[in-house]
Order: structure tokens, then C-alpha cells, then sequence
């Protein structure tokens, strides 16, 4: 078992309350399930787990809500549940470059949006930025001036 302190906050009424307590926390799953049980073990990992797996899907209902045209609910669940198939709780995923995951985007698009696509990266490169990252790319420091003298 390993010690941690656990610290609670919240404010009543205008008054903010921090209670902190000691906590034995088990360091395997065998030490878990012997001292709360294995029904208790597996029941908050479950919970845990279907939290955190709510929290993926708010993401892909904000990512899909968010994408021009937003998507609709068939399509937005279709993508949480073929992102499920290699998921695992508390394990972030791994990041997709950006170039990549628009070009792998591009193949499933209609010709029209391709077209506003390809229109807007033009619009964005002749501005001088970068599309997917909205940083400008035009690294060029103005002169100095020169010290008076």
C-alpha cells in the first residue's frame, strides 16, 4: 500500500472548505481486490472506465458539431465507434499529424468539398499562414533600427 493525501474543496455560501485526509492505496490489482473486494475492484474500474469513454465521445460530438458541414448524429456515431475498436481506458491516443489526417480526410470528401478545401489552403498560403496549424510562417524579423549617435 502506498500513502497519498487526498484534499476536497468547496465553497458554501461564500465560505471555501479544504478538508484533507490520509489514504492506503492499494499498488496492484491483486492488493485492491483483497482489500475492497474483487466485485467492488472491478465495479470502479467499469465506472471509471465508462467515463472516460463518454469523455471520447463528447469530444467526437464537439469535433462533429464543430466540422463544416457539421456532421449528424449516424455519422458522428459511426466515427466514436470505429475509434472504440482500439481504445483503451485511460490510455491516451496516439496524435495523427495533421497533414496526414487531412489527407486521409481528403479521399472520403465530395468533389464540392474539395473544391472549398483546395480554395481556402490557396487563400490561407497566399496570406501567409499556415493552414493547419494558424500560425503565421512569415518568420521575417523587421530591421533594427539603427542606435542614434
Amino acid at each position: 500500500m502506498q500513502e497519498k493525501t487526498v484534499t476536497a474543496k468547496k465553497t458554501i455560501d461564500g465560505t471555501p472548505y479544504e478538508v484533507t485526509i490520509p489514504f492506503s492505496v492499494p499498488e496492484t490489482l491483486e492488493e485492491a481486490s483483497k482489500v475492497w473486494g474483487e466485485e467492488v475492484t472491478l465495479s470502479n474500474a467499469v465506472s471509471a472506465a465508462v467515463v472516460s469513454l463518454q469523455a471520447g465521445i463528447r469530444r467526437r460530438i464537439d469535433a462533429g458539431g464543430k466540422a463544416t458541414p457539421p456532421k449528424d448524429i449516424a455519422e458522428i456515431t459511426e466515427i466514436a465507434k470505429s475509434d472504440l475498436a482500439n481504445w483503451k481506458p485511460g490510455v491516451a491516443a496516439a496524435k495523427t499529424d495533421p497533414v496526414d489526417a487531412l489527407l486521409a480526410k481528403f479521399d472520403g470528401m465530395s468533389e464540392e468539398q474539395k473544391g472549398q478545401l483546395i480554395a481556402m489552403l490557396k487563400e490561407k498560403a497566399m496570406a501567409g499562414s499556415d493552414p493547419l496549424q494558424g500560425k503565421e510562417t512569415n518568420t521575417a524579423k523587421p530591421a533594427k533600427k539603427q542606435p542614434k549617435g
